[in-house]
């Protein structure tokens, strides 16, 4: 869908390659928080967030490479694709590990912070977002009403696709 998004919507360039990225990122931690909060099942959700994230440490540098190989450099695409498998490993799998690690050596005392780690979670999260935004205002503001419109876009098809797949 990012494709055809932003194509319908003349998106090139950097603009592009960042939609497609965001396109093909995993569900990432922020789902695990969601799921725990709703009472779900963490364990299906933890094990498809790192199912996930290692699918997109391939998957990602294929589509880039296919889908915008001949507008972006290949200089521009390969820091980009390192620095987002790094950022997987950093973000998603060390936590991850770490936190299954410790509940299995360490299970009293993982359930007596549990409430904490999560909270501090939360915040830290919206600490990156919010730092990220800061850092990337000036290019928001050249690329903003586009990258608004792509990434809603994307989002709702997201979105309709999921509630498809429901009705099935």
């Amino acid at each position: 869908f990012a494709f055809l998004i932003a194509r319908g919507l003349g998106v090139e360039g950097a603009l592009l390659t960042g939609l497609l990225l965001l396109a093909t990122c995993p569900g990432g931690m922020f789902s695990n928080m969601v799921t725990h909060s709703a009472d779900g099942d963490v364990a299906l959700s933890v094990t498809l967030t790192v199912s996930s994230s290692l699918i997109y440490a391939v998957a990602m540098p294929l589509c880039v490479f296919v889908w915008v190989g001949t507008t972006t450099p290949m200089s521009m695409m390969s820091a980009t694709m390192l620095r987002a498998m790094l950022e997987i490993l950093c973000v998603v799998i060390l936590p991850l590990t770490m936190g299954m690690f410790l509940r299995r050596k360490r299970l009293q005392w993982s359930l007596e912070y549990e409430k904490l780690v999560r909270n501090a979670s939360s915040v830290l999260i919206a600490g990156v977002f919010v730092a990220l935004a800061l850092q990337q205002f000036e290019q928001f503001k050249t690329a903003g009403l586009a990258t608004i419109i792509a990434v809603r876009l994307l989002n709702l098809s997201g979105w309709g696709m999921a509630a498809l797949l429901v009705c099935l």
